[in-house]
C-alpha cells in the first residue's frame, strides 16, 4: 500500500499538451492515478485530475446594422463563447468612439465615413481570430435623391441593375455589400459627362437584399437592391 495518497488539480492550456509530471507523460486532460518514490524509497500515489483549456472558438457574425445614417450610438454584438473570460473590440475609424471587454459594444458614430469594426474574445490560453463587420456612415450628407440625381433600376433586378447619374462628375466611387456588410463590389469610375448610365452585372450574387454605396466629393448615397 502507498504511504501517502494526496489529491492534485492542475488546469492547463492545450498549446502545452504533451504535458510532463514527475516523469510522466499526459497527452490529454483526465484523471491520472500516479505512482511515485519520494527521497526515502516510500511509495506515493497521487490522483490527478488534468483540466485541458482551449483558445476561445472566432466569434459568429456580429450583429447590428452596417448602414448609418443618424449620428449617435449603435450597438453592436456577439453570441457569447463559452470559454472566453472576456473580449476585444477594434475600430478602424478613429472618429467612432466605443470600448468594451464584453461581447457587446456601443459606438458613437459622429460623421460620415466607412470602416471596420472587429471582435475577438480571449481567455488564459489566447485570443481568437477576429470576426469583422464593415460600415458605411451618411451621417450629416446630402443625399443626391432629393434632386433626382442618381436613379438605380431594374429595382428589383435578376442579373443586370444600372445607375443613371445627372450632373455628377468625377471620380465616383460605387460599392456592393450585402446585409451582413461584406464587400461584393469596389471600385471607383471616372464620370465625364453631363448624364451617365452605369451598367451592374450582379448575376452572380444570390437572391437577396443588398445595399450600393455610392461616393463623389465627400457625399454619399445609399440605395437599397433587391435581387430575385
Amino acid at each position: 500500500m502507498p504511504s501517502y495518497k494526496e489529491t492534485r488539480f492542475l488546469k492547463i492550456c492545450d498549446s502545452e499538451l504533451p504535458y510532463f509530471y514527475a516523469g510522466y507523460r499526459l497527452d490529454l486532460g483526465g484523471t491520472y492515478n500516479l505512482k511515485l518514490k519520494n527521497n526515502n524509497g516510500c511509495d506515493s500515489l497521487i490522483t490527478l485530475f488534468l483540466a485541458v483549456n482551449t483558445t476561445p472558438f472566432q466569434p459568429d457574425a456580429i450583429i447590428g446594422n452596417p448602414f448609418i445614417d443618424i449620428q449617435g450610438q449603435y450597438t453592436f454584438s456577439v453570441n457569447p463563447i463559452d470559454n472566453a473570460t472576456s473580449y476585444q473590440w477594434y475600430i478602424t475609424n478613429p472618429e467612432w468612439r466605443g470600448n468594451s471587454t464584453t461581447n457587446v459594444i456601443s459606438i458613437f458614430i459622429p460623421n460620415p465615413g466607412n470602416g471596420t469594426i472587429a471582435i475577438s474574445a480571449i481567455n488564459e490560453c489566447g485570443e481568437s481570430e477576429k470576426t469583422e463587420l464593415y460600415l458605411t456612415s451618411s451621417v450629416g450628407t446630402k443625399d443626391y435623391d432629393s434632386e433626382q440625381k442618381i436613379k438605380l433600376y431594374p429595382n428589383p433586378a435578376v442579373s443586370f441593375t444600372y445607375i443613371n447619374f445627372k450632373e455628377i462628375k468625377g471620380n465616383t466611387n460605387i460599392r456592393i455589400t450585402d446585409v451582413s456588410g461584406k464587400i461584393l463590389h469596389n471600385e471607383v469610375y471616372n464620370i465625364n459627362e453631363i448624364q451617365y448610365t452605369l451598367k451592374l452585372d450582379i448575376s452572380k450574387y444570390p437572391k437577396g437584399f443588398y445595399f450600393i454605396t455610392i461616393n463623389n466629393n465627400d457625399q454619399t448615397v445609399i440605395k437599397k437592391l433587391i435581387i430575385e
